[in-house]
């Protein structure tokens, strides 16, 4: 489990392949995953209960389908490479023309 992450680049390709991830709320984790919704999160430390929510996506099949389903969705509407290519463009542009955020 991490107990540091800046962002949480390999849960995004996880998730990209159709995992549905178990992360830490440590970092930027929260970020990428939003609980029960695109994935799951615990403590960091909290292997029990990461091993309940493990066991649950191993066991209920209809509920890591729902959870894959809106994982994919989330992350292909605010990671795609199109999306994240305009966010850098426009704070290049700002950056250029002497703007701050």
């Amino acid at each position: 489990m991490s107990e540091k992450e800046s962002f949480g680049l390999v849960l995004l390709e996880a998730m990209y392949c159709g995992v549905v991830c178990i992360g830490t709320r440590a970092g930027g984790i929260g970020e990428v995953i939003q609980h029960d919704k695109t994935g799951l999160l615990v403590d960091v430390g909290d292997t029990e209960a990461a091993s309940r929510y493990a066991v649950k996506l191993l066991t209920d099949d209809v509920y890591y389908r729902k959870l894959q389903e809106e994982m994919l969705v989330d992350i292909n509407e605010r990671f795609a490479s199109d999306h994240i290519t305009n966010q850098y463009e426009q704070l290049y542009q700002e950056l250029i023309n002497g703007q701050s955020r």
